[in-house]
This record gives structure tokens, C-alpha cells and sequence, in this order.
């Protein structure tokens, strides 16, 4: 499916969708509130919704991008740099998090009653109206995409990281309805979220350096 030199741009596009996917943020905490306040097959729904959503925005990047990478090449240096921008950016978001001593806030919930369907598109909603998202996917297509690589490739990107984003997002759900969980990731939220600030870090600074070398290269116009 996948030739050797691609293989590197492909794990770092994975391991960046599945960093960026599991740290805490809109999605991840309205599947764990969800989950402890009403229960595991709501929280399924919701995360379902939202890989859903999550898809969506995949897809219109992947063909977004991919056109525009065949047809300007500057303009995905461009996009490259600032891909690496706004992960320098989760970073430091991470990292800023990991010095806030705050804990999760449960309190009693009002949607019992509410169907399956309801919070399915309750998760669809919250993802497809958070403009964020795009952004994270134009990073990890950015970083997944070698210089030399078909259009195509970055539709297969999407398939494997929506593929993973179904076993992320579903996991919160089954490990967020248990109890002994919640109180484990209340005690290791601190180191979570600085190993994700320094993951988050290294990605922006891989796709920044090859942004730049392809600068270079188109500059000196000795592209080998």
C-alpha cells in the first residue's frame, strides 16, 4: 500500500493524528463528562458523532490540500509553515495545561433522558463546528505528505487516522464510565500533558524543517 519512503512521513502524520486526537480538549472532555455523568452508551454515541465529524474535516482537507499541492507548491511551504506554527502553538497550550492544578468537575446531569441519536449529533455538531479541527488536519496531511507524493495519498492518510480516531475516541468512552480511570488520570494529568507539549513541540519543528528545506531547494531551484 505504501512504498519505503514514504513510511517515515506516514508514522509522524499517525503519531501526531493520535497525540493531537486523545489530548484533552472540546471533543475528548465532552466524551469523559458524558461518559461519568450518563453513562457508557451515550458517551459511545456522542464519540461516535464526533469521529464522524472528525472524518468530515479530514476529508476536506486531504482534497483541499491535495489540490493545491499539485497545482502550487509554494502555497504548500506556505501551509507547511504553518502547520508547524500551530503545533508549536498546541505545545505551548499543553504545556501551559500541565501547570493548572484544576480537576475534572462533575456534576449531576439533566440529559438522561435524552436518545442515542440526540447525542450522536451532539458529537457531530461540537466537531463540525469547531473551525480547529481543520487546522489540526492540515498539519498532520502537511507532515504525511512527502514533496513527491500523488494527491491520492493524502485520502489514505485520513482513512488510517479516521480508522485510529474510532478506537481513540470509543476508548474514552469504555475508560471514562469507570471510576478507578477518572481518579487515575486525575493523578497523571500533569506528565500527560507535558509529554504531549513535548510531542506536539518535535512535530511542529519536523514539519518546519522540511517547509524550509523545500524553501531552499526551490530557491537555489536544484531540486534533486
Amino acid at each position: 500500500m505504501f512504498s519505503s519512503p514514504y513510511l517515515p512521513y506516514l508514522y509522524l502524520a499517525l503519531s501526531t493524528y493520535l497525540i493531537g486526537s486523545a489530548s484533552p480538549g472540546p471533543a475528548t472532555l465532552s466524551i469523559m463528562l458524558t461518559s461519568m455523568r450518563d453513562g457508557r452508551q451515550k458517551g459511545l454515541a456522542l464519540a461516535c458523532g464526533i469521529t464522524v465529524g472528525s472524518f468530515m474535516w479530514g476529508i476536506f482537507a486531504a482534497f483541499g490540500l491535495g489540490g493545491l499541492m499539485t497545482t502550487y507548491a509554494q502555497i504548500f511551504i506556505l501551509l507547511k509553515i504553518a502547520g508547524g506554527l500551530y503545533l508549536f502553538w498546541l505545545s505551548y497550550k499543553a504545556l501551559r495545561a500541565s501547570f493548572n492544578k484544576s480537576t475534572l468537575e462533575i456534576k449531576p446531569s439533566h440529559q438522561q433522558d435524552r436518545s442515542l441519536s440526540a447525542f450522536f449529533l451532539q458529537g457531530l455538531a461540537l466537531h463540525l463546528t469547531n473551525p480547529k479541527a481543520v487546522l489540526v488536519w492540515g498539519a498532520i496531511i502537511t507532515l504525511g505528505m512527502p514533496p513527491q507524493a500523488e494527491a491520492g495519498f493524502a485520502s489514505q492518510i485520513v482513512l488510517l487516522c479516521s480508522v485510529m480516531g474510532i478506537f481513540v475516541f470509543t476508548g474514552y468512552a469504555f475508560l471514562f464510565s469507570n471510576k478507578r480511570m477518572v481518579s487515575a488520570y486525575i493523578k497523571s494529568k500533569i506528565w500527560i500533558e507535558r509529554v504531549m507539549a513535548a510531542f506536539f513541540g518535535f512535530a511542529g519543528f519536523k514539519i518546519g524543517q522540511s517547509a524550509l528545506d523545500e524553501l531552499e531547494c526551490a530557491v537555489s531551484e536544484n531540486c534533486g
